[in-house]
């Protein structure tokens, strides 16, 4: 039996689930694939950005995010060895202010937005793995294998890409080429918790900041989620010949505080729920056409700073329904897709191309030294950096 829909939409992270939600209020029938069980994990630094805060918020969801949040953020820091370090206030009050962030974990945070597409009338398959096995323009199709080996399958002549980096619905679709290159030549992200840890006291870390350890093969974040606990998240830049573990002895050797916080002497029992992510970056050839859009990673992402990739996914989902808006549903075509282009680019290229710099500034610990001096001196640059990165 075939299934028909307006929409498929392939991967439940939030772009997946905010498209979904966008598209049901919208009067569309859609279906929501995700292929990981319920409260599965996902290698993430844990953080909501003020922006991200807001957009949920805008939403209605305040309440929910609130319920789940194992912290606020309200500063940054950013430790370049013992000797430089850069600070920077998140949160502003009064009018224009910006919200505070909070520290979240993925398991948690994708599975109240995927009940709460359900809730709106998504037609939720998890876990489940889906298969295109045809691309056309009235009408696309896709397998569905669930848990237990059942199989279903759906149609819909719109096909929504949030399966992340290195998007295989990206591949099929012909909006990206293959890439044979292992993680271990890459760069790529992993996070991990760390319990019973050093994180009180003069040299411990504040339950409000987010702290990020700047090294030669890449950065370390941190937060903290509760007594004695912390989520670590990691940047290893392309080449880098150490593992999880091999890189955060490497970070912890530059700085005491990692010292302190005992991860010189870490082995991989100590870091508990390991997860990664790659490669990175991963930039399509283009992020829609007649049949295919891509929303959140898919659609394009550089490296993660504080936590602007999910305000990301939320803006890529408001922008596809945003293109939808006004159109009967199960309408998609390829002046739609051009559409959903130029809408995504202003939404997110700025703020990409920021993070670009930022990148290359942070592989550059002599450039990174004297941008930090230069900030802690003019304050007023540092929160302008906030307002296009951090907050993103």
């Amino acid at each position: 039996m075939i299934h028909a829909f307006d929409a498929i939409i392939i991967g439940a992270g939030p772009a997946g689930a905010l498209t979904a939600r966008h598209m049901c209020d919208l009067g569309w029938r859609v279906a929501l694939v995700e292929q990981g069980p319920r409260f599965r994990n996902k290698a993430c630094g844990g953080c909501l950005s003020g922006s991200a805060v807001t957009a949920l918020a805008e939403l209605g969801l305040t309440r929910s995010v609130m319920g789940i949040a194992a912290g606020v953020t309200r500063r940054f820091r950013a430790h370049v060895g013992d000797d430089a370090t850069l600070a920077i206030d998140l949160e502003r009050h009064g009018e224009g202010g910006r919200a505070s962030g909070l520290v979240v974990a993925r398991s948690r945070l994708d599975q109240m937005l995927i009940d709460d597409a359900a809730s709106r009338g998504a037609s939720v398959f998890q876990p489940a793995r889906a298969r295109i096995v045809a691309l056309e323009r009235r009408r696309s199709a896709v397998e569905v294998r669930k848990e237990h080996g059942e199989t279903e399958h759906l149609e819909a002549p719109l096909i929504v890409g949030a399966d992340g980096l290195a998007s295989r619905t990206a591949m099929a679709a012909g909006l990206a080429r293959r890439r044979r290159r292992g993680r271990n030549r890459a760069a790529h992200g992993f996070s991990f918790e760390l319990r019973d840890a050093a994180v009180s006291g003069p040299d411990g870390f504040d339950r409000d900041a987010i702290e990020m350890f700047i090294g030669t093969m890449g950065y370390l974040g941190i937060v903290r989620t509760g007594a004695g606990a912390c989520h670590l998240a990691a940047y290893v830049r392309r080449g880098s010949p150490a593992g999880p573990v091999g890189f955060v002895r490497a970070m912890a050797a530059s700085s005491t505080r990692l010292k302190r916080l005992g991860l010189f002497e870490a082995d991989r029992d100590r870091l508990s729920e390991m997860r990664g992510s790659g490669p990175m970056p991963w930039r399509p050839q283009a992020i829609a056409n007649g049949r295919v859009a891509l929303v959140g990673d898919a659609a394009g992402y550089l490296e993660p700073i504080t936590g602007e990739g999910m305000h990301w996914a939320m803006e890529a989902a408001a922008a596809l329904a945003e293109t939808v808006t006004g159109r009967p549903a199960g309408t998609w075509n390829d002046r739609m897709a051009r559409a959903y282009s130029a809408g995504w680019r202003a939404r997110l290229a700025g703020g990409q191309r920021t993070c670009a710099w930022l990148g290359w500034l942070l592989r550059h610990q002599t450039m990174c030294r004297a941008a930090f001096a230069i900030m802690n001196r003019d304050q007023g640059l540092a929160q302008r950096l906030a307002d296009r990165v951090v907050t993103t």
